[in-house]
């Protein structure tokens, strides 16, 4: 995982340095201000997509095969009655050893001092509606959790602006947090298609058809053309070759076979 960090940070610092590099040469005569406005353009690529991907959401500590699974998890809590959630839901955290019963809309958790009510939301996206009426179910002094696949960004700020003890956890979350650890998970009943695999062959296929050659002989003259109006003539030189190749490439494929059939 670290490894694949660090490669993806160079790639990215050096295909954003490049063009910021090419295009700023086009504008600029000092070479030395060229490098220096790259630089600083690549540093802050790099700030913004840190602070981007800096909350590691619960499905991406998951790895493939929980990814999958919890597809067809949150697909089925869709599908299934609230009741048969609710039993769910009770079942998991009495293996985490918690103090639980359940109503015909939440499950309450009792501690020593307070008690949490959790509504599961699964079968409909969460209104400001939805919130207010797991709210009023609820004491002062009672955490409010609701539980649903995704809530949208107008019902997640509701919820921030109010001064009470409310927490949304998607089904990824609850899938990590809850079924997760308890090893308790619904029948699996509905299940999606697999995604084909997109293989070597079928992007070679895509990627060089006939129907591709017109549009590469056009954009590789289209390149060649400019390089003789612009600066660093050489990089338009390179593209449209490898594009002039691309399309002999595509002019010589052969038909697949259903075109053949």
């Amino acid at each position: 995982m670290r490894l694949a960090r660090v490669s993806n940070f160079l790639a990215r610092s050096i295909i954003v340095f490049i063009v910021a590099y090419l295009w700023l040469s086009f504008y600029l005569k000092e070479i030395v201000a060229v490098f220096l406005i790259s630089f600083c353009i690549m540093f802050l690529v790099n700030c913004f997509f840190y602070f981007l991907t800096r909350r590691r959401t619960a499905l991406a500590a998951l790895n493939r095969k929980e990814q999958e699974h919890l597809r067809q998890v949150t697909l089925q809590l869709k599908f299934q009655s609230r009741m048969s959630t609710l039993d769910l839901l009770k079942t998991a955290f009495e293996k985490l050893e918690k103090n639980v019963k359940t109503t015909q809309k939440k499950v309450i958790i009792k501690k020593e001092d307070s008690k949490i009510n959790i509504f599961p939301l699964f079968n409909t996206t969460p209104t400001v509606d939805d919130v207010i009426a797991c709210v009023k179910a609820t004491t002062r002094d009672t955490q409010t959790v609701i539980f649903a696949d995704s809530f949208s960004p107008e019902v997640s700020a509701f919820a921030k602006t109010l001064d009470l003890p409310i927490t949304m956890l998607s089904s990824a979350e609850v899938y990590k947090q809850v079924l997760l650890p308890a090893d308790v998970f619904p029948e699996i009943l509905v299940k999606t298609k697999s995604k084909a695999r997109l293989t070597l062959a079928a992007l070679k296929q895509m990627a060089f058809h006939r129907s591709k050659f017109r549009s590469y002989v056009f954009i590789a003259l289209v390149i060649f053309a400019t390089s003789f109006i612009v600066r660093f003539s050489i990089y338009y030189l390179i593209i449209s070759t490898v594009l002039f190749s691309f399309a002999l490439i595509s002019l010589f494929a052969l038909p697949s076979k259903s075109e053949i059939l």
